[in-house]
């Protein structure tokens, strides 16, 4: 079907509410079409004649998308004269064959489009449109930025003002409100020379902006209703609800006065997934036969609420972390430092821990997972080391370079062992008492540096480890503390790089930074101490061993020892919640060295 020309009296104050508009429904779609001629045009160019062809994107419309082309005079007003076709791909492209007679238009598109936060299509179309000058760009795309735009534009030259003074102030005034400076934004045009699949900073602020509206819109979409639930089914209306509002508020005097939903847009840009958004738009041309880059979007996204734009993805090639081995197990490390150096003046760059569980830190303070930096900003990472053995790699994004920290624990080897893995009893002790002493009878001397214990504590910090002498058959005087006390993880490489597995409450104790020498033939006594007198609850698991009274004593003072004088071996379940002395022999938690 050919383009259609259609002359109705009201056509543009009607134009957004596309769906009363049947007189259109029958129009043909990609450009072509038959025309008819309307009344005479009061053009602001009669001699002249303008082609058009762009893109519709909020990501990109889907094929079969209507717009609407309508001419306008020198005031903004429409002549009357309205053209009809559709988007041709699953890219929002579109044209007409012919050409329309005044250099400023308006446009409008209404279809459906891929989200980008998503991936997806949307579940209901939106409305977007654009005022354009024909004689500045041929090749226009209609989007989020341009439909905030418009009503500000008008009212501008409403108010007396010539259409490129306006243009450039409403430009101005909506790029605003995401906190972009248009004197920072690189070779910026107008807002209908922006395209997601575009590669200039003007590209980029494109679909950050974009990506930041539909996240607000998700939030208010997963808001409670009064009924107590979220019931996210409408994010496209909350957008497009979103968008007229923003507009609205823009068209007054060029300022988003609600304070509410300045709150908004801040608190979506933190939430969004860079990653996601980067390879959902990717994906989707990938999908339609097109590889594309998505543009640096990443730059103009405030994700820390530091309010710096941009954050330039440049690359920084002179940085580098040097990785640890021998890590302490539990021990807090930090990176070496690395200063950043040679931007632009001026210039800030992005930082965002990408992978890990690093903590990142900037001037020795610790920040977000992202922030941002400028010529003498000083980086650091920071993390725990895990078990014995294991290594941990944190990946940090500084600009535009990729940079990972490895964090390798020391492997030790296992000197003392007295597990003894079980079919699935386990055992429970809860005591009053202050300590819990454990016999070591070691088969071999060594320096012990480690110490480990099966333990759930109400605390760590209320905890700490000893190694006792023997004074017949008690504990008798300390002969060193821990100095430093860990949570395990579920494994650990101790002897000859075997994994050997712990409970999830296991704790690791380091005894100093030299050890304590243990000799062959000599008893010691391991003692779990509590700072506060509360119950000592320890839980053995799969993990534990048989402890019978002479090799397992309590105490309310460190001095004076006690033992459970029934005899009788005990393993059962039901022996959880009971206190010390109910049974004469308890299913006590392993113990262990290692140097």
């Amino acid at each position: 079907m050919t383009m259609k020309v259609l002359s109705m009296a009201n056509f543009t104050r009607k134009l957004l509410p596309l769906l009363t508009i049947s007189v259109l429904a029958a129009c043909g779609g990609g450009g072509n079409g038959s025309s008819s001629s309307s009344t005479p045009s009061q053009s602001n160019n009669t001699s002249a004649q303008y082609h058009v062809a762009g893109q519709v994107q909020k990501g990109p419309f889907i094929f079969g998308s209507n717009i609407w082309i309508s001419e306008l005079d020198d005031k903004l007003s429409p002549t009357g004269k309205v053209y009809m076709t559709q988007t041709k791909d699953d890219l929002g492209n579109f044209g007409i064959p012919g050409t329309v007679g005044t250099k400023l238009v308006e446009l409008t598109g209404s279809g459906y489009y891929m989200n980008e936060l998503t991936g997806t299509l949307s579940t209901a179309p939106v409305t977007l449109n654009a005022v354009a000058d024909l004689s500045v760009s041929k090749s226009l795309t209609i989007n989020l930025l341009t439909t905030l735009q418009a009503p500000r534009l008008k009212s501008l030259m409403t108010s007396g003002s010539d259409y490129q003074s306006a243009y450039t102030q409403s430009r101005n005034e909506v790029l605003a409100v995401f906190g972009i400076d248009p004197a920072k934004v690189d070779n910026l045009g107008s807002l209908f020379d922006m395209r997601i699949n575009g590669t200039a900073d003007q590209d980029s602020i494109l679909l950050a902006t974009s990506a930041i509206l539909s996240q607000v819109a998700q939030n208010r979409d997963r808001t409670p209703g009064p009924d107590g639930y979220s019931h996210p089914s409408s994010e496209t209306a909350e957008l497009s609800h979103l968008i007229s509002t923003i507009a609205s508020d823009l068209a007054n005097n060029g300022k988003l006065s609600s304070k509410s939903l300045q709150d908004q847009l801040k608190l979506a840009a933190t939430q969004i997934d860079l990653d996601t958004v980067r390879r959902n738009v990717e994906t989707y041309y990938a999908g339609r036969g097109i590889k594309l880059v998505a543009p640096k979007f990443e730059e103009w996204i405030d994700k820390d609420s530091s309010l710096i734009l941009p954050r330039r993805l440049v690359a920084m090639p002179d940085l580098s972390f040097k990785n640890i081995d021998n890590a302490d197990v539990g021990q807090v490390y930090s990176s070496n430092p690395i200063q950043i150096k040679n931007l632009k003046d001026g210039q800030s760059i992005s930082i965002r821990v990408t992978s890990g569980s690093a903590t990142l830190i900037k001037n020795n303070i610790a920040t977000s997972n992202y922030t941002t930096a400028k010529n003498g900003d000083v980086i650091q990472l920071q993390d725990t080391a895990l078990g014995f053995g294991q290594s941990k790699n944190d990946s940090v994004q500084i600009g535009a370079t990729s940079l990972t920290w490895k964090l390798t624990s020391t492997t030790t080897s296992l000197m003392y062992d007295d597990y003894v893995v079980s079919s699935g009893n386990m055992g429970y002790v809860s005591t009053n008492t202050s300590y819990i002493a454990f016999q070591i009878k070691p088969s071999s001397s060594f320096i012990a540096k480690y110490a480990g214990i099966d333990a759930q504590p109400s605390s760590a910090k209320n905890f700490n480890i000893s190694i006792y002498s023997d004074n017949a058959g008690n504990p008798g005087t300390p002969l060193i503390n821990s100095s430093n006390i860990t949570h395990a993880f579920d494994q650990g490489v101790l002897s000859n790089g075997t994994m050997r597995q712990f409970t999830k409450n296991s704790i690791q104790f380091q005894l100093g930074s030299e050890g304590q020498a243990i000799s062959n033939g000599k008893i010691y006594w391991l003692v779990l101490k509590t700072s506060d007198a509360s119950p000592v609850g320890t839980l053995a698991g799969n993990f534990g061993r048989t402890s019978y009274y002479q090799d397992l004593k309590f105490s309310q003072d460190g001095k004076n020892w006690n033992l459970c004088t029934n005899g009788t071996s005990y393993q059962d379940t039901s022996i959880l919640g009971k206190t010390l002395c109910d049974e004469g022999s308890i299913y006590a938690p392993a113990v262990w060295l290692a140097k």
